[in-house]
């Protein structure tokens, strides 16, 4: 039995404890059994308001629709299931806690749509979380959540658009090329730290798909590229640089509110929350170590690397530059964002799925 394989026997496990077991019998098929249940709604705590119902319908995941295979929220490892789950229906209280968010009453939105580049879609962030009952600026938590994905998946690379200035929203304004330098110079920083890939591609070539080499840079776990342009979609949607480009683009569409976010934030978070099952409840020792050193490849190169690098590089500061407001990145296990929400403890009790703990 792999690492991936004991994890998920151990929440199945504690599903079947807390009343809450894949049904074998009602599955799609023997092939799904192991990880699906037969429908989303089975996999999530309580039943989900319309309103969410349609932002997750709006992403670009297919979350809940079932097509050659099972909607990806009714597997035990969805990372949108665990969202959901955690922060719940329309509002989600923050407690005091050491990570410098605000406690009170934050309004709950999935699936927030942050454009990065000219002629790409839009980034998709899985939650978003704006303080409620402030009269002047408030503060926002912007989350990309991660189940298993950090433990069985090989991160994503970037696409080369990210790197040509003319992509850019904020190079079309005064002053706009300054900041695009400054993300570009973040990107270069991170390839220097960087193991390098060399991947086998399929392009078009003369009437032929040819097969060829290149080489890409990407961290072992951590997925720095994903997070890069989570932080460059928030600049775009707060910064005084991007209006007019961002404006231009959307303005006779309904995918972005391009004006939501202007001059409405003194404060704004990107955090980053990630299932860590306990190292102890492993119980094969290759698999312990592995998941041992996963950990510490993924720490690492969040602080010491993909951080490190926003803030030398410059990209933090932009957003006290052009967007008035202090910008930070934070890394979390999913068990710290549970101690730090409000929530009943039959809740708590049902969120055990995500602690695992013995």
């Amino acid at each position: 039995m792999g690492l991936k394989e004991e994890i998920l026997e151990l929440e199945r496990t504690c599903l079947e404890e807390l009343g809450h077991g894949l049904n074998k019998k009602r599955a799609r098929s023997d092939k799904y059994q192991a990880e699906y249940y037969r429908t989303y709604r089975e996999n999530l705590y309580e039943d989900m308001d319309q309103q969410h119902i349609e932002e997750y319908g709006g992403g670009s995941g297919g979350e809940m629709k079932d097509k050659r295979y099972p909607a990806k929220m009714s597997s035990i490892r969805s990372s949108s299931a665990m969202t959901f789950n955690l922060l719940g229906n329309r509002t989600a209280t923050i407690k005091r806690n050491p990570y410098g968010l605000s406690e009170g009453i934050y309004s709950v939105a999935y699936e927030k749509k942050v454009p990065t580049l000219l002629g790409r879609n839009p980034a998709n962030l899985d939650a978003y979380l704006c303080l409620t009952g402030k009269t002047d600026k408030t503060e926002a938590v912007f989350c990309e959540m991660k189940m298993m994905e950090w433990i069985i998946n090989t991160p994503g690379y970037l696409n080369n658009a990210y790197k040509n200035d003319n992509n850019y929203f904020a190079k079309y304004m005064p002053e706009g090329e300054k900041s695009v330098s400054v993300f570009l110079k973040a990107i270069t920083m991170l390839e220097q730290v960087m193991p390098v890939h060399e991947i086998t591609v399929e392009e078009s070539g003369p009437g032929e798909f040819q097969k060829n080499s290149r080489k890409e840079h990407s961290f072992q776990h951590y997925d720095a590229w994903q997070m890069f342009k989570h932080t460059l979609g928030i600049y775009n949607m707060t910064s005084r640089h991007t209006l007019k480009m961002m404006e231009s683009k959307y303005n006779n569409t309904n995918e972005v509110n391009v004006f939501e976010m202007r001059n409405k934030f003194k404060k704004v978070t990107l955090v980053n929350v990630v299932f860590e099952p306990p190292t102890e409840i492993i119980r094969e020792e290759k698999s312990r170590e592995k998941l041992i050193a996963y950990k510490a490849s993924e720490h690492e190169d969040f602080e010491l690397n993909f951080k490190r690098i926003l803030i030398e590089s410059g990209v933090q500061q932009l957003f006290t530059d052009d967007c008035g407001l202090k910008f930070d990145i934070i890394y979390m296990s999913a068990k710290d964002l549970m101690i730090m929400l409000d929530m009943t403890e039959d809740r708590w009790k049902y969120l055990s799925r995500y602690r695992l703990e013995r």
